[in-house]
């Protein structure tokens, strides 16, 4: 939950975090300071922001994990309710990841956050090996 940007005073930008796809604590650590930009947050909640992360714990790292199910690398990443949209254009393995387009993941529904950190993921867990 957000709760805790309530106790910071950002509520009048909790719509903004969950259309960038914020909607978790742990999604707080994955923005950036274009983000806050494009967020037109006010530099005193700029830093009240950046001091709240310093209390968020770092996720783990889980490299290579090409063996997962697609349905276990999505839950891991936070985007478990995009498996059945993956699930319709054919995804069903990890290493399928590598062939989404970007217009994929728009269509169904991800928000930028949520595309870089697939991106990003895919990047390190879904390249086929050789």
């Amino acid at each position: 939950s957000l709760d805790w940007m309530r106790v910071l005073r950002l509520n009048p930008w909790l719509e903004a975090f969950e259309h960038l796809g914020a909607v978790e604590v742990e999604d707080m650590l994955e923005i950036d300071a274009d983000d806050l930009v494009e967020m037109a947050l006010p530099p005193v909640q700029v830093k009240r922001f950046k001091a709240a992360l310093k209390f968020l714990p770092t996720p783990p790292d889980f490299p290579g994990r090409r063996w997962e199910t697609p349905v276990n690398w999505l839950e891991s990443l936070r985007l478990r309710r995009f498996t059945g949209a993956f699930t319709q254009i054919g995804v069903d393995r990890v290493v399928d990841f590598a062939e989404v387009l970007d217009a994929d993941l728009v269509d169904m529904g991800m928000q930028p956050m949520q595309r870089r950190r697939f991106k990003a993921a895919v990047g390190t867990d879904a390249q086929p090996s050789h």
